[in-house]
This record gives structure tokens, C-alpha cells and sequence, in this order.
């Protein structure tokens, strides 16, 4: 074993004693855990001081400890930057009442509120709060009520508000919709090709996902997600449902949330699932998003190796 191989292995072992020291022992949590729950505090903490530009990445498996990481994280947030705003955006309700029991026992209830539909609280009064906890749907029924909001948390962004899942038939039958009717004809060709390289990507890979690059500059999926009006066009459509998953695919694509996973796979068939997550945050910049879909194709991971521009994280975090 190489010097600096031992040197990694040293700061990896380090890491995880000092967290349990600082966290009780944390003895519910493997080593890989408590380092995987290290690392999501330090990329929370990472875009607060502005040493990374968001959207900021996260994909790391389910269980293995991201939750209770970007809890560490929003802590250490709130006592560092006490005059700004944190929105923490988890999937199902008992989700958010856990996270904000979580932080409201360390920062206190007058500093962390939550809000959702089930939930015996005033929505407004809760929203006055520093840090607030909502589900993803938040955002879809309450435009504009996040805009305070300098930093943002998302716990498992694939369940977020506008998912869409297709398959590669849905954009081949949207293309010949769109060539048909000689509707953004070349918008749809373009979105079918890159379906199509993804396809042949993940195949080539052989792995069980990949992620779509994320790139802002795509005037076809710009027109596609922003320009199309499906009304102006009811009567040549014979499926609505198919069209509208395709404009949020294409806005997904734009944040950098699309991914294409293997699906149910044998011997004798291969099908994979277009997923997107359209998250409508106002600050994407400033938004951590943890998945456990997607991840080492995205360009904004958050994937340190060992031994790279991980001791400064180790020791700050």
C-alpha cells in the first residue's frame, strides 16, 4: 500500500471517529454511514460558504445515511449563517415530521418550522420560521412562498413534484406526433436522438443507471418544455398524458434531473425507464439534492475520491 493510499485511509478512519465522538457515539450507524453522513454535511456546507455553485448533487444509496448527514449539515447551517433561510424538502409527510423533530430539537422550535396537509399548524406562522421543513409538493400548491429562501435541501429529488417516467417508445411516438403535424418537428427529432444515446450509453456501461449531462443551453428542450401548447393542439393528440410527461422531461432535463435506469431486465427482455423529478425551486443554484437514483454521471456530484481535496472538508465539517 502507497503512501498517500495510507494517508486516505487515515483521514477516512479520522473522519468517522471524530463524528461519533461529536454525535453520541452514533452507534446505530456502520463506518460507511456515519463517512456517507459526512460527506452530505460538508456539500451542504460546501454551497452555504460558496466553494461549490448548486444544483448540488448527492447520489448515494438508500440507508446509507444522507438523511441524518444533511441534518448535520442544516445545523451546523443555521449556527453559522444565522441570517439566512433554509427550506428542507423531504418525500412523504412522517419524513418531515422526523426531520423537523430532528432539528427542532437541536436549533429549537422558534427557529425550525414545517409544514403539510395533515399537519395541525399555522401554515404562515410556520413559514416566518429560519428554517422550515415541507414535502416536494410544497412548491407546486404554494408559488412564491419560498422565495425567501437562501438555501435549499432535498431529500430524494426523484420523488419530487412533476416526475415523469417514460420509456424509449413514448419518444419515438412523440416524434412522429410532432413530424406528423409539423409541430417543433426538429425539437422532437433532437430530443428522440438524445433518448436514443442514453439508451445505447447505458447498455455500453452496463450499468444499472446513468444520468443525462446536465446542460442549461438546450433551446430545443427549452421550446419543448416552455413553448408547447398542448390546448392549441387537443385534436391531434391521442394521448395527453404521454406529451405532458415529455414537456416535464425536457424541463427536468434543463435542471439537470433526468436519469435512465435498466428497469426490469433478464435474459430475454430489456426495457429502461426514462425517470425525470421537476423540482420548481426558486434557487436551484443554491440547492442541495440528494438521490439514490443517478449520481457519478452527473457533472455537479458531490463524489470526492479519498485523498482528493478531502482533509480540508474532514477537518471543517
Amino acid at each position: 500500500m502507497t503512501e498517500p493510499q495510507v494517508k486516505s485511509i487515515r483521514l477516512f478512519t479520522d473522519a468517522i471517529a471524530k463524528r461519533r465522538q461529536e454525535n453520541g457515539g452514533l452507534t446505530y450507524l456502520s463506518d460507511w454511514q456515519v463517512h456517507s453522513a459526512h460527506l452530505t454535511a460538508g456539500a451542504i456546507s460546501s454551497l452555504a460558504d460558496g466553494y461549490q455553485t448548486g444544483p448540488l448533487y448527492v447520489p448515494m444509496p438508500t440507508g446509507s445515511g444522507k438523511t441524518t448527514g444533511a441534518i448535520w449539515g442544516v445545523v451546523q447551517f443555521a449556527k453559522e449563517y444565522p441570517d439566512q433561510r433554509l427550506c428542507f424538502m423531504s418525500k412523504y409527510t412522517d419524513a418531515v415530521e422526523k426531520v423537523h423533530a430532528a432539528l427542532a430539537a437541536e436549533l429549537g422550535k422558534e427557529t425550525v418550522g414545517y409544514y403539510h396537509a395533515e399537519a395541525f399548524v399555522n401554515k404562515d406562522q410556520e413559514l416566518k420560521k429560519r428554517i422550515i421543513v415541507v414535502t416536494h409538493n410544497f412548491i407546486e400548491h404554494n408559488r412564491g412562498r419560498l422565495d425567501d429562501r437562501d438555501l435549499f435541501v432535498v431529500d430524494e429529488a426523484i420523488y419530487a413534484t412533476g416526475e415523469a417516467s417514460l420509456r424509449l417508445k413514448d419518444f419515438v411516438d412523440a416524434r412522429s406526433w410532432a413530424t406528423t403535424h409539423n409541430i417543433m418537428p426538429e425539437a422532437f427529432i433532437k430530443l428522440t436522438d438524445l433518448a436514443m444515446s442514453l439508451d445505447q450509453k447505458l447498455r455500453a456501461d452496463g450499468k444499472k443507471y446513468i444520468a443525462a449531462p446536465h446542460e442549461a443551453d438546450r433551446p430545443w428542450a427549452k421550446e419543448i418544455a416552455f413553448n408547447l401548447k398542448l390546448s392549441e393542439h387537443s385534436q391531434t393528440i391521442s394521448e395527453n398524458s404521454r406529451l405532458v410527461a415529455v414537456q416535464r422531461f425536457c424541463e427536468a432535463l434543463l435542471e439537470g434531473l433526468v436519469f435512465l435506469s435498466q428497469g426490469q431486465k433478464n435474459k430475454d427482455s430489456y426495457d429502461p425507464i426514462f425517470s425525470a423529478a421537476v423540482l420548481g425551486i426558486p434557487r436551484i443554484n443554491k440547492t442541495v439534492i440528494l438521490s439514490a437514483t443517478g449520481g457519478d454521471a452527473l457533472r455537479h456530484s458531490w463524489a470526492i475520491p479519498a485523498g482528493q481535496r478531502l482533509k480540508g472538508l474532514l477537518d471543517g465539517s
